[in-house]
């Protein structure tokens, strides 16, 4: 199925889980849950040290992901853009 014929609540699904893993993946520091949902180009160029080693400072300086929000969406014509508000 195509991005334009997908319902809000369908591509949100999709973006909530890609998040999901993103953010656990970055505050349990685990390099494979975190890239789970990258192409195999940027996971091969994403080392599982480079990740510990940003997740390391923005731990120190911001502590653990919180809470999100949804704020919406915009679809375009081949993508779409998800605005959510992060929580610390």
């Amino acid at each position: 199925m195509t991005l334009t014929k997908m319902s809000d609540e369908e591509l949100l699904q999709i973006a909530t889980s890609i998040m999901d893993n993103l953010k656990d993946g970055a505050t349990e520091k685990n390099w494979v849950k975190h890239t789970t949902d990258f192409t195999d180009d940027v996971r091969t160029n994403f080392s599982e040290q480079e990740l510990i080693r940003r997740c390391n400072n923005y731990q120190t300086s911001h502590g653990n992901f919180g809470e999100r929000e949804f704020m919406g969406l915009v679809r375009h014509p081949i993508y779409v853009t998800f605005y959510w508000k992060q929580r610390m």
